[in-house]
């Protein structure tokens, strides 16, 4: 019972650590694309 519950805590680990990753790849995206637009103007 105890190892179920730390691999389900790792799970959702995991999940936390992907779903921030995402966020700062789109947020970098995001920068970049304004940094670009910036140098146009």
């Amino acid at each position: 019972m105890q190892l179920f519950k730390s691999t389900a805590y790792w799970t959702d680990l995991q999940e936390v650590m992907i779903d921030s990753t995402m966020v700062r790849a789109h947020l970098c995206s995001r920068l970049c694309q304004g940094r670009r637009r910036f140098r146009k103007i």
